[in-house]
């Protein structure tokens, strides 16, 4: 092919992805489930590509915002978790530095910093939908103590978790 062709990720394509990228698959048949799932993937990705299910007459901008959204998505479903700039090289085969710049430009943020304001909207709707102690919450986020939570919810929302809790129970009640 000539021109580089964007295709749609479809929940097929990302959960294929998300099997052949995994590092706990067992020792027995590593390498034959590996090739396995990226035959699967490359297939499906021709099958998006044969019928048309692609984003015609992209730009770089625009495949970096693609990849910007990807990582944006990879960093939502593992915000409790913590994400090495190596693993995203890893997983999406771009630099470290290149990840870096499209995800500043695309979202005005660090990584760091939307891993942190998503972990903060995590904390906000558990203390709002829960009654799980602080401790609990900051674990369930990722947050490595109820002290580093607090800490950071007073730095992103100026309140602390448990003023965040009753305003929230007092908006609910209304």
């Amino acid at each position: 092919m000539r021109t580089p062709i964007l295709a749609r990720q479809t929940s097929a394509i990302r959960a294929l992805q998300d099997l052949s990228l995994r590092n706990d698959l067992s020792d027995y048949g590593n390498a034959a489930v590996r090739q396995a799932l990226s035959s699967a993937l490359l297939m499906q990705c021709i099958g998006e590509i044969v019928t048309g299910k692609t984003m015609s007459g992209t730009s770089p901008r625009e495949h970096g915002m693609a990849l910007v959204a990807d990582l944006e998505a990879f960093v939502i479903r593992h915000a409790d978790q913590a994400i090495p700039l190596d693993t995203l090289e890893g997983r999406f085969g771009i630099s470290r530095r290149h990840i870096t710049r499209l995800f500043r430009e695309g979202t005005g943020m660090s990584i760091g910093e939307f891993q942190q304001r998503t972990r903060y909207e995590n904390a906000c709707r558990l203390l709002a939908e829960t009654d799980l102690p602080i401790g609990e919450v900051a674990f369930r986020v990722g947050s490595e103590s109820g002290a580093a939570l607090a800490r950071a919810v007073r730095r992103i929302g100026g309140h602390s978790p448990s003023a965040l809790r009753t305003t929230m129970a007092r908006s609910v009640k209304k």
